[in-house]
């Protein structure tokens, strides 16, 4: 893989403080950049293009930290994005 175009992201962060939550978005490029490099992809139902991929649901704990929800929310992206 040598490259992936994310045009439009929605993230929704129901339960996290807004401040953690802006944090985690900041820190999510970079902790995404790592988490694709060893990932391998799941296949992406009927072949959606990119833009129709819904990545699915998160449970995180209470209290979590910026840095891990950004390395949550990475590694659970990293398989489910197509690549091209």
């Amino acid at each position: 893989m040598t490259r992936i175009r994310i045009d439009r992201l929605d993230l929704d962060l129901r339960g996290v403080q807004p401040g953690t939550a802006r944090a985690a978005a900041k820190g999510l490029g970079p902790a995404l950049a790592r988490a694709l490099q060893g990932a391998t992809t799941a296949p992406v139902a009927g072949g959606a293009p990119a833009a129709a991929v819904d990545a699915g649901t998160l449970r995180t704990t209470a209290g979590v930290t910026s840095a891990d929800l950004a390395h949550q929310l990475a590694r659970h992206l990293a398989v489910r994005l197509p690549r091209s």
